[in-house]
């Protein structure tokens, strides 16, 4: 087995519930396998057993009240943090989100005078978004579709909030969005979720997860190869208890008791026999928003 990033077999494998993990000491980042077979399906908790979602419906929540409200907090969050400091101008611009949810961050985007389009991959939350905001949504998948050719337009500002975690193949990503930016538009990566053990965790118990955990300086280098620049880099660490929820079940808290120590072993022993281990060991959840432009084509 190769790291799908670097090419490097130098990988450190972790056992968690639903899934194994293998971190790339060579470039930092990390991929699952799904598991066959799960160990605790006797304990009575649907969590711990095979669950019927796929990776469209597990955003079935999308559309609740409360995950409304926090699409527009992040938006507030979002202007504050990033765009006022790089001085972003959305007034006139085309502006594209992808895997965008239900749609209310974009239209705190729209108020500002940009016209918007929005992608989803699930189709309850696309149907939600055209009827609530009457906005262009249309269905996209990272993994089985191209950009340019389910949203045939061009964008002066593409943004990917908490997606490209879903990405198993970002350098043709990178490749795709340059066909539809504007020349000297700007990609925005934004909540870019790096590997740690606390984000390992977390997840799971979740029948679908993340595809990719990259390290910042991994998605930078991809998108420098597909003729991006850095304009900025914001990196952060979770505020919220989002990786202490399974504490909430005793039988998720369990599963957590029963994948950790192995797993800080396990890490602890690559530590010491020289090998980088970047931030691995982390039990919390990290994350970086990297703002790109789009450079002339040579």
């Amino acid at each position: 087995m190769i790291c799908p990033s670097c090419q490097s077999d130098d990988l450190l494998s972790l056992n968690t519930y639903k899934r194994s993990w293998f971190l790339c000491h060579a470039c930092g980042d990390a991929f699952p396998q799904q598991k066959d077979r799960y160990s605790l399906t006797f304990l009575p908790d649907p969590h711990l057993k095979k669950m019927k979602e796929d990776e469209a419906s597990m955003y079935d929540y999308f559309t609740h009240q409360d995950h409304i409200d926090y699409s527009i907090g992040t938006a507030g969050d979002f202007l504050r943090q990033h765009a006022e400091p790089n001085r972003i101008a959305f007034y006139g611009k085309r502006v594209l989100d992808i895997s965008g949810g239900n749609g209310h961050f974009l239209m705190e985007i729209a108020k500002l005078g940009a016209k918007v389009t929005l992608t989803e991959i699930n189709q309850p939350t696309i149907d939600y978004a055209k009827a609530t905001h009457g906005i262009d949504v249309r269905l996209f998948n990272f993994n089985s579709h191209s950009i340019q050719s389910e949203v045939p337009k061009t964008f002066d500002i593409v943004m990917a909030r908490a997606a490209i975690m879903f990405c198993q193949d970002l350098a043709k990503f990178a490749q795709d969005t340059r066909e539809i930016l504007a020349d000297d538009g700007l990609l925005i990566v934004n909540h870019s979720v790096i590997p740690t053990l606390g984000v390992m965790l977390r997840v799971q118990l979740d029948e679908f997860s993340y595809f990719r955990l990259r390290q910042p300086e991994s998605v930078i280098r991809t998108f420098d190869k597909a003729g991006y620049i850095l304009q900025s880099r914001a990196d952060e660490t979770d505020p919220s208890l989002y990786v202490y929820d399974h504490d909430l079940n005793r039988y998720w808290t369990l599963a957590r008791y029963l994948h950790e120590q192995p797993a800080v072993r396990r890490l602890v022993s690559a530590e010491r026999s020289g090998k980088a281990c970047y931030a691995f060991r982390a039990r919390d959840r990290r994350r970086s928003t990297m703002i790109f432009r789009k450079l002339p084509n040579a």
